[in-house]
């Protein structure tokens, strides 16, 4: 709960920060949570039900972040090494793969596939007094 509080204070504090006119970004913030409200159950079941999703999701966040103060350290050298093509193209390729990861669980779990244990053999008691049992 307060890790949503943080990240729904700095979607709103970027907001203000990119817009240049009051208006839009008050209405894009009153769209933003009421949409978030809205599907929030939804969007948590499903986020419970794959935790890995939310695992690459964090992972996001990290490279996002890494990439701004890349950015804000140099920004002139980021810009010439196209620094953000690369970070989206491996995020994109992970989300894809993630998906494929999901879909092919899924499949399996239709498939109802059992796993069979090897059998495990008894081994023979030799005739051995009380004691050394």
């Amino acid at each position: 709960m307060l890790i949503d509080a943080v990240f729904s204070f700095d979607s709103i504090i970027t907001a203000g920060g990119t817009a240049k006119h009051v208006e839009i970004m008050i209405a894009a913030v009153v769209i933003a949570m009421t949409i978030m409200f809205l599907f929030s159950p939804k969007i948590s079941g499903f986020i419970h039900k794959h935790p890995t999703l939310k695992m690459l999701a964090l992972s996001f966040l990290v490279m996002i972040g890494l990439s701004l103060v890349i950015e804000g350290w140099d920004s002139h050298s980021a810009e010439q090494l196209h620094l953000k093509n690369y970070i989206y193209f491996g995020m994109a390729f992970s989300f894809v793969v993630e998906l494929l990861n999901m879909t092919m669980m899924n499949r399996q779990k239709k498939r109802r596939i059992v796993q069979l244990n090897e059998p495990v053999l008894k081994q023979e008691e030799k005739n051995l007094s009380d004691e050394a049992k």
